[in-house]
């Protein structure tokens, strides 16, 4: 997935539910450079309380060290940064973890989002690539994809749709009234630019609009 954000599938709370129930502690080893964004995602993990329960989280700045970490508390996932105050970047990582066949599943986030360094990440492994800054939905997609068989997700699927066609089928007089009911009216999307250089600026401004826009649900 290139982002999670409006995709169809299991709903985050159905993955969550899922992931808890076939795990009781994940190790992820985080790969980034800059101290804030790196509280940012610990943050994220925190404030669910089936993550924050389920989740050690390992620190990494530097592609060495995540490798280290990974190598020695036998690390199975991965959410990698491209840009590290280093000569090596997250490219760098993906090209180790597979040269040294290391069993790891890994996320690329990042304020990069051309065409061609999602393909390049994708060529060396990755599972899934989203833009910052990344959210519970993203990571939790991230985590069911690496951790749930695909197999049982589409034997969960059949059973989903043997069970809705068992239902009993809607009256002649509902359908009646839901083919002349008015279509529904098509709302303007909200668009808002963000213009900042500082990346955790940019972070913190989407979060803050994201946070009020849900005193506002849209009906």
């Amino acid at each position: 997935f290139v982002s999670s954000r409006g995709s169809s599938g299991p709903g985050t709370g159905d993955q969550l539910a899922a992931i808890a129930q076939n795990y009781s502690r994940l190790k992820i080893v985080l790969l980034e450079d800059e101290t804030l964004y790196r509280a940012y995602v610990r943050n994220v993990i925190v404030q669910n309380e089936i993550l924050d329960r389920m989740i050690t989280l390992y620190d990494a700045h530097k592609v060495d060290d995540a490798v280290a970490l990974i190598e020695r508390e036998n690390i199975g996932l991965a959410i990698v940064d491209i840009d590290l105050q280093e000569n090596k970047d997250g490219y760098d990582f993906l090209q180790l973890v597979r040269d040294k066949k290391l069993p790891v599943s890994s996320l690329m986030h990042s304020n990069r989002c051309i065409k061609e360094d999602i393909a390049r990440a994708y060529q060396l492994g990755v599972l899934g690539y989203v833009g910052k800054p990344l959210g519970l939905e993203e990571l939790v997609n991230f985590l069911f994809r690496s951790l749930i068989p695909q197999e049982a997700i589409v034997s969960a699927a059949n059973a989903k749709m043997e069970s809705k066609a068992l239902e009993p089928s809607l009256t002649k007089s509902k359908m009646a009234v839901e083919k002349t009911s008015p279509p529904a009216e098509t709302s303007t999307p909200l668009v808002i630019y963000i213009a900042d250089d500082s990346s955790l600026f940019r972070m913190h401004h989407e979060f803050t609009v994201k946070e009020a826009l849900k005193e506002f649900p849209c009906e």
